[in-house]
């Protein structure tokens, strides 16, 4: 009796934790999505900006069929640059994004040296607005980055943001833990509570697609 006791304890305790994924190709089949959902995922992310090209089209496709499958969650990222105004970048995600979608929009920021042209301390600014504008479209944004290339993009300097301290953080660690008890050796900005974790990096053939992500929450 006590065995099985541990047992059950030790099962909830193994899938109490939240799987999300977010997989490299844009335009996926609802068999994928029902694949995922056997392996107990219950996030999708999406890309639907990309910094460099814009809007996504695939997107849509993605998700409608992830909602077909039964896939209740389904965010969308949206690679930052300074190349485009507030809102060419919000217009754009709007455009994107179905009219039934209620997630977040997560803005990713890589260390990608041609996605930044302006001067270092004028990007957060420009950041600012684009997550205020975005917010005036009723959008719901969050913080997508990892150390490195946060301090890159806006400087060691960096005293935080009214703005954006105040929206929920993802963060990249990748050391293959479900937990976010590393989040003190990999913070940046003024967040003290992440609320995603990207644990695991770039995995393949996984429901036969390849994930860029797997995500704790």
């Amino acid at each position: 009796m006590l065995i099985k006791v541990f047992l059950t304890l030790l099962l909830l305790t193994l899938t109490s934790a939240n799987l999300g994924v977010f997989p490299l190709p844009r335009s996926l089949s609802q068999d994928i999505f029902q694949c995922y959902l056997q392996k107990n995922v219950s996030l999708v992310l999406g890309l639907a900006w990309n910094g460099d090209s814009g809007a996504d089209p695939q997107f849509n496709i993605s998700y409608t069929n992830a909602k077909a499958a039964g896939i209740q969650n389904y965010d969308a990222v949206a690679h930052m640059s300074d190349k485009w105004s507030a809102d060419d970048v919000c217009n754009g995600i709007v455009h994107t994004l179905p009219a039934t979608f209620d997630g977040t929009v997560w803005f990713y920021f890589m260390q990608n040296a041609n996605f930044w042209s302006k001067p270092t301390d004028q990007r957060m600014s420009y950041i600012e607005e684009v997550v205020k504008t975005c917010q005036q479209h009723g959008l719901k944004i969050g913080v997508y980055s990892v150390y490195s290339a946060w301090h890159f993009i806006f400087g060691f300097g960096y005293l935080g943001s009214e703005v954006l301290d105040s929206l929920p953080l993802f963060y990249i660690s990748q050391n293959k833990e479900e937990n976010f008890n590393d989040y003190q050796y990999n913070a940046f900005g003024n967040w003290k509570n992440p609320t995603m974790k990207d644990y695991t990096g770039r995995i393949f053939a996984y429901c036969k697609t390849t994930i860029d992500a797997m995500i704790f929450y």
